[in-house]
């Protein structure tokens, strides 16, 4: 980032600067726009490929962006690379697919330039377009094998935008598909075991709740719900054959333990006391001293 110019409009709002920025880069005058697009960076540094401004206008804001092509103008080639880098690094261009593209020209000329200034050998643009292939391909995979859906199909995206054509990509976003809707799958079978789970433990038959809600538990972990009435299953067994049977209990205060350590911030809620006992309450709070 280049150092705050002088002209820093400290009276207007950072969506005035950058658009007033862009106009008058528009037009020609780089400099004018360099301080405008400066101080609204200034003002603010994050790029969004859609945001609010005043009322319900939304606007893409890219001032890394429009600000290296302004010092490009300049024939400021170093800070305008940086730019285009800062651009790219932050992410929200690659929403928009022509402005990305040009974006990766305009970092290729400023490379060229530099290149030209310094006696170095140019780049080859076809290397530096694989480069940032394999970086978005390596960090797709890293987070694909981390269970990172999100930030997976956001690499692989990015990959599409710079070679559309990309069968690595694509075949990895469908892997990914697959997997969501496996979990979605998944999911909706954890809400009908969980179902009747609670159906068979306000009914007052443990041992088969117990059976679907450790099931439930299978299909979605992180379900608080399922967890604690399969604790509470197991102990409402365990109180009904006269406490004798410990393993019941050893399970019952595992399933409780397990739901407050993946649920920190887990609570009773007032209507699950009214069915269950004050008893297998007590079992709970042992069990997690809460």
């Amino acid at each position: 980032m280049i150092l705050a110019a002088s002209l820093l409009r400290a009276d207007t709002a950072w969506h005035e600067d950058y658009k007033a920025g862009v106009a008058a880069l528009e037009h020609g005058d780089a400099s004018t726009a360099t301080d405008l697009l400066v101080s609204a960076i200034e003002k603010r540094p994050e790029p969004s490929a859609s945001i609010k401004t005043i009322g319900n206008s939304v606007i893409s804001y890219f001032p890394h962006f429009y600000l290296g092509k302004a010092l490009f103008q300049l024939e400021r080639y170093p800070e305008a690379a940086e730019e285009f880098q800062t651009e790219e690094r932050l992410g929200e261009i690659s929403k928009s697919p022509a402005l990305y593209n040009e974006l990766l020209d305009f970092r290729q000329k400023s490379n060229e330039k530099m290149s030209g200034t310094t006696g170095t050998t140019t780049v080859d643009p076809e290397v530096l377009k694989a480069q940032r292939i394999q970086r978005f391909l390596s960090s797709g995979s890293t987070a694909l094998y981390e269970g990172k859906y999100a930030d997976a199909k956001d690499f692989f995206k990015k990959v599409l935008v710079i070679d559309p054509s990309n069968l690595e990509a694509q075949d990895s976003l469908r892997k990914i598909g697959m997997a969501e809707d496996a979990a979605a799958s998944e999911k909706a079978g954890a809400k009908q075991l969980i179902r009747d789970g609670l159906t068979d433990f306000l009914g007052g038959r443990y041992s088969d709740a117990a059976r679907k809600l450790d099931a439930g538990t299978q299909k979605d972990p992180s379900s608080a719900i399922c967890r604690f009435f399969l604790g509470c299953s197991y102990a409402a067994q365990y109180l009904l054959a006269g406490e004798k049977d410990q393993s019941l209990s050893n399970q019952a205060e595992a399933q409780f333990r397990q739901l407050v350590m993946d649920n920190p911030s887990f609570k009773i809620q007032e209507n699950y006391r009214s069915i269950v006992s004050p008893k297998i309450l007590e079992i709970y709070r042992r069990a997690t001293g809460k």
